[in-house]
């Protein structure tokens, strides 16, 4: 997914809607992944309430925003 000089980042991104008055509302988002560093692996999950559609990418951008605080990536 990315990689950096001594780290790698895998990750997947979800999302879960359930169908209410027949329209499609999203409801649940998800990022889960692992950071591989010096030797280290990192386990992480963020999950999100999604009122539409247009915060889907912030699954990614807050757990990334996380990461790289932690660890330095």
């Amino acid at each position: 997914m990315d990689t950096g000089d001594d780290w790698t980042l895998y990750g997947k991104t979800g999302w879960a809607t359930r169908n209410l008055n027949k329209n499609m509302n999203p409801t649940l988002g998800w990022f889960v992944g692992w950071v591989e560093q010096k030797e280290k692996l990192y386990i992480f999950a963020l999950n999100m309430d999604i009122k539409d559609s247009s915060q889907l990418p912030q699954r990614q951008e807050i757990a990334i925003d996380i990461l790289k605080n932690e660890l330095n990536i």
